[in-house]
């Protein structure tokens, strides 16, 4: 039963999600221009000299959503526990950003990203035309281990793309 109200939440989320995305298109005419990326972003690794720079973002609406709680907690955890040797021993800055794309001024990511849900999108910081969204989180939020495993192989792969 409660698995069943999970679900009918999440599809409402979803639904709210689609409903507040047509909206915006019909607003702005179906373009939305990127100009600045959030304001209060959370930088884990901040120390030393770094040439390039990662963001990880995790987009999320309003809503009560365990499965969402679980993917934030994941990735946060597994960001904060990089480490230099897994990236050869050239560390990027990594930041961390949560962003509730119901708040405005952040509807634009919606279109930027394509996101038609909760996700993590890693960006290079360098090149914002370069990103990836990480639609598998939700197929793997049923298994932490698998869930941790996806995001650190994701974002260390992303990382030793960005340009130092």
């Amino acid at each position: 039963m409660k698995r069943l109200i999970g679900i009918i939440l999440l599809v409402f989320a979803a639904a709210g999600f689609l409903v507040a995305a047509k909206d915006i298109a019909r607003v702005h005419g179906g373009s939305v221009s990127v100009d600045h990326l959030p304001q209060r972003p959370q930088i884990i690794n901040s120390t030393g000299h770094y040439s390039c720079g990662v963001e990880v973002f995790f987009f999320y609406v309003s809503a009560e959503c365990p499965t969402c709680d679980i993917i934030r907690d994941e990735a946060s955890e597994v960001i904060g526990s990089l480490e230099k040797d897994e990236f050869g021993g050239d560390l990027p800055r990594i930041i961390w950003s949560e962003v509730n794309v119901q708040e405005p001024g952040n509807e634009k990511y919606i279109f930027d990203y394509g996101l038609y849900t909760t996700t993590i999108v890693v960006l290079d910081r360098n090149n914002p035309e370069r990103w990836k969204r990480l639609d598998e989180v939700w197929n793997l939020a049923s298994n932490r281990d698998r869930l941790s495993d996806f995001l650190r192989s994701e974002i260390v792969e992303f990382s030793k793309g960005c340009k130092r």
